[in-house]
């Protein structure tokens, strides 16, 4: 029965409200390009160790301590996490503790002349846990200066790391990051990276310098293969953004969200690219990404649910009326979508516009 379906989708719209309301953190776009960053882990961890094994193999034996609030029981590491082999490439383990479960893991082989640097990352304090936004910036801001010189170190475990924090981090700290930089110096490292999650970053940091070289570089790589990821597109289309200015809005909307031609993939790619521009809300006035996002919201019903989490985190509630008319016409078949339109419509102000959400159908 609708009408179940629908109380159902308001109760929940209750409860995940403020999941789908909630202040946005990292990149979107970074984030949709790669797994869980090793960084998060070793923020999360208590002690870490890098370590070799014994000459008999039998227990480690630690050549630097990363990170520990208190002695490193290594009576615990051994049995839990006995040695495997390996020590005679002068490579070493970096070994973490979980803070929550405290157990041990592995996270990998480094040289132990990157000790220095990962203790220094180890220990500057998780970003993500600063409650207080201005101080979450600045703390973003210091987590990016550490790693900027290891993005193309040549060692491929620390540009992993690097790239790792990099990819995890706000849209604004990555921007401000990309104007220390030369656009001939990205496009290069654009050129040069293989990793196409690595070369978003890149390509998101280009955005931010504002040259015409830059801007031409991108106009030619939305027509080329780059384009084909949408991951890559994102950043591409964020980047048009930055550097060509709000008309670049209604290039989107009319080249991507409208055109029939386009499939799912790219027109979530450009909705991404306009909601990190709409979350930082400085290049681009957010009212006019809200204007196109309500004209997608009208014109494409079947996807309206997309852009509701947007809407309801900015509280730009203008699409009350339009998503009670989606719903009572049953025009969003996907669940997850209607979840966003009734949860959306749930947290509206908009009384007399919610009155009308017909609850009573089959």
């Amino acid at each position: 029965m609708r009408l179940l379906r629908h109380l159902g989708l308001l109760a929940l719209g209750a409860v995940g409200a403020a999941a789908l309301g909630g202040a946005a953190a990292a990149c979107a776009i970074c984030l949709s390009a790669v797994d869980l960053a090793p960084g998060q882990r070793l923020d999360d961890a208590d002690q870490a160790v890098l370590a070799v094994p014994s000459e008999d193999g039998g227990f480690w034996r630690i050549l630097a301590t990363l990170k520990a609030e208190g002695p490193v029981d290594i009576g615990q590491l051994n049995t839990e996490l006995p040695p495997a082999g390996g020590g005679a490439d002068g490579q070493a383990e970096l070994l973490i503790r979980s803070g929550l479960g405290h157990f041990w893991s592995r996270q990998g082989r480094n040289d132990p002349s990157h000790a220095g640097w990962l203790g220094r990352l180890a220990n500057s304090g998780s970003p993500d846990a600063v409650e207080d936004s201005g101080a979450k910036a600045a703390a973003w801001q210091e987590r990016l200066r550490l790693i900027a010189p290891h993005l193309d170190s040549g060692a491929p475990e620390i540009e992993a790391w690097a790239h790792g924090e990099l990819s995890r981090a706000p849209y604004a700290a990555i921007r401000e990051l990309g104007e220390a930089f030369s656009p001939a110096d990205l496009m290069s490292r654009i050129a040069a990276e293989a990793h196409p999650g690595h070369r978003v970053a890149f390509i998101l940091m280009l955005g931010a310098t504002g040259d015409d070289q830059a801007s031409a570089w991108v106009d030619d790589a939305l027509l080329g293969e780059m384009a084909g990821d949408a991951s890559q597109l994102s950043a591409l289309l964020a980047a048009r953004l930055d550097l060509r200015g709000a008309d670049v809005v209604d290039w989107i909307g009319t080249h991507y969200l409208l055109d029939r031609r386009r499939g799912p993939a790219e027109i979530e790619a450009a909705l991404l690219a306009l909601s990190v521009h709409g979350d930082i809300g400085t290049v681009i006035p957010r009212a006019r990404i809200v204007s196109t996002l309500r004209d997608f919201v009208r014109e494409r019903p079947a996807m309206a649910g997309f852009v509701a989490p947007d809407l309801i985190r900015w509280q730009e509630w203008g699409a009350t009326e339009d998503y009670v008319n989606l719903l009572n016409d049953e025009a969003i078949a996907d669940p997850a979508g209607e979840f966003a339109a009734v949860s959306y419509v749930n947290l509206s102000p908009d009384i007399e516009a919610k009155s009308s959400l017909n609850l009573n159908h089959d």
